[in-house]
């Protein structure tokens, strides 16, 4: 995430494409967390 905010910050990439990979960012951090909180499932 922080290095998403650096690049917008720094114009890298522009609002749209932060925005989508925000998103993307959040959901593999919920699966991930999901994970580590199941670990028996996996």
């Amino acid at each position: 995430m922080t290095w998403l905010d650096f690049a917008l910050d720094c114009q890298y990439i522009d609002q749209h494409t932060y925005d989508e990979l925000d998103e993307l960012a959040q959901s593999t951090s919920k699966l991930l967390y999901y994970m580590i909180a199941n670990p028996k499932k996996f």
